[in-house]
């Protein structure tokens, strides 16, 4: 069976774009390299993007041997005949080892007990699904297996790295979305056992069965570079312009002080690339991250300032507050955005003090809006308690533990109300727009190594802190 494609969706951020048209960044390969290394091949089935290590085409036909593209979602795994050629192959093949990375998407619930998402012709399973839910890469020929005993949610994205040198080691990372993991966990196990130089890659599948029945959105490889220990996956773990880890619900905090503290009249927009990978649950008044919030410690109980965050029900939420729960703006979308995909999230508010001066953009496309609370009354959003002020925090709260939603890969915010088709220049693997004189906050996000500090690309110059260096995802 040729490998079929299905006509991509017009979708604004996953699969809507084909080819190279409408500015795709050419670069957008170098944002799955890991380990400080960048790969060799990526097959970004997803976006419809593929990378040989010399050029980029929009073709998996050249890569993989049958099987079925959704724009979206990605290589469908249903067959045991689904299989790697041209370069990806040669990406596996060589004496030093390789390195691989997999994301993969909307597989059955617990994905069923050693099914297969990467394997070669030796039996070996390089990625498989264990029966404890969690990753797992099993050595045929020792009867060895290194296993993540996390109970992954195969319906939304888990991502694994695996590091071999071809025959006296190999490493397994991973990380993803499940039950009692709190949205995130990651895990590393090694042995004496490698891999030998294999001739056949199958995708989606185990020993001529075991077929995995989800996606593979992601793949990339390293040849012949193996990897240091616990490396962090993983492919489609960076975001569109710099690099945070935000899965330390106490200390993932980016905290500038008492900046930007608008009052109810002045305009703004925020767009973001996040990546959040499960709902906190708790309906509308539960939080499943935070975007960012200017509000007050919990020494002000009125909690005055502006924010923008994920509700319990995965749902994206602005609020604007002069008192909380009493007089202020309460606001949300509709769209699940909890599913460990990258998302392009947008806010902006007019100015006007009331609930329909509020606009949610999910991908670049608006929001149903729900109104929680509209009475703001006029009320300041600016604190006047000496001892509590107004505190800007990216990705968490000023006294709080709220740090879950698992990566920003992009942060703007504008003193202005951006329009949608603005709005829609920000979308994952294209290149971002100018920054301009009414960007007032652009953190870099991409320092990475022991630095405790972003800079800021806007002519504002703030200087974001971070709690610890351990939150970068790379950089």
């Amino acid at each position: 069976m040729a490998l079929a494609e299905i006509p991509a969706r017009r979708l604004l951020l996953l699969g809507g774009r084909r080819g190279f048209a409408g500015g795709v960044d050419p670069n957008w390969w170098k944002r799955f390299q890991f380990g400080g290394v960048l790969p060799t091949v990526v097959m970004d089935f997803a976006n419809g993007l593929y990378y040989d290590g010399a050029q980029t085409s929009t073709d998996p036909a050249a890569f993989v041997s049958n099987g079925t593209v959704t724009a979206g979602s990605g290589l469908l795994c249903n067959a045991a005949n689904i299989t790697a050629k041209g370069a990806l192959l040669a990406a596996f093949q060589g004496a030093s080892g390789y390195n691989a990375q997999i994301a993969t998407f909307g597989a059955p619930a617990a994905a069923g007990a050693n099914v297969g998402m990467l394997a070669d012709d030796h039996t070996n399973g390089i990625f498989m699904n264990a029966a404890s839910g969690g990753f797992l890469t099993w050595n045929q020929a020792a009867g060895s297996a290194l296993q993540d005993s996390a109970g992954f949610d195969w319906t939304k994205t888990c991502w694994g790295s695996l590091s071999t040198n071809g025959s006296t080691f190999r490493r397994l990372s991973s990380l993803g979305p499940g039950a009692g993991t709190t949205g995130a966990t990651g895990n590393h196990l090694a042995d004496a056992n490698g891999y030998a130089s294999p001739a056949t890659i199958f995708l989606g599948s185990w020993n001529s069965g075991f077929t995995f029945q989800g996606f593979i959105a992601q793949l990339a490889v390293c040849k012949n570079n193996p990897l240091a220990d616990r490396v962090i996956p993983p492919a489609a773990f960076t975001g569109t312009n710099g690099w945070w880890w935000n899965g330390d619900a106490a200390n993932s905090r980016i905290t500038y002080g008492n900046v930007l503290a608008y009052e109810y009249t002045q305009p703004w927009t925020l767009v973001a690339a996040i990546c959040c990978f499960a709902a906190a649950g708790g309906g509308h008044a539960g939080v499943s991250g935070i975007v960012f919030t200017n509000v007050t410690g919990p020494g002000n109980a009125a909690q005055p300032g502006y924010e923008f965050w994920p509700d319990g029900n995965g749902h994206m939420t602005i609020r604007v507050i002069h008192v909380a729960n009493t007089a202020w703006i309460d606001v949300n979308g509709g769209t699940f955005i909890a599913d460990g995909k990258w998302r392009v999230v947008a806010a902006s508010y007019d100015g006007s003090g009331r609930a329909a001066g509020c606009k949610i953009y999910v991908d670049g496309m608006p929001e149903t809006i729900t109104v929680n609370a509209d009475s703001l009354g006029g009320g300041s959003i600016i604190s006047t308690d000496g001892a509590n002020p107004n505190g800007y925090v990216i990705g968490n709260q000023q006294g709080q533990s709220f740090g879950n939603i698992g990566a920003i890969g992009l942060f703007r915010q504008f003193n202005r109300v951006l329009s949608q088709s603005e709005i829609q220049k920000y979308k994952i693997n294209m290149t971002l727009p100018p920054i301009d004189s009414s960007c007032v906050l652009a953190p870099a996000l991409n320092e990475g190594g022991s630095s405790t500090t972003t800079a800021d690309l806007s002519a504002s110059g703030l200087t974001g802190t971070l709690n610890s260096a351990s939150c970068w995802l790379r950089g």
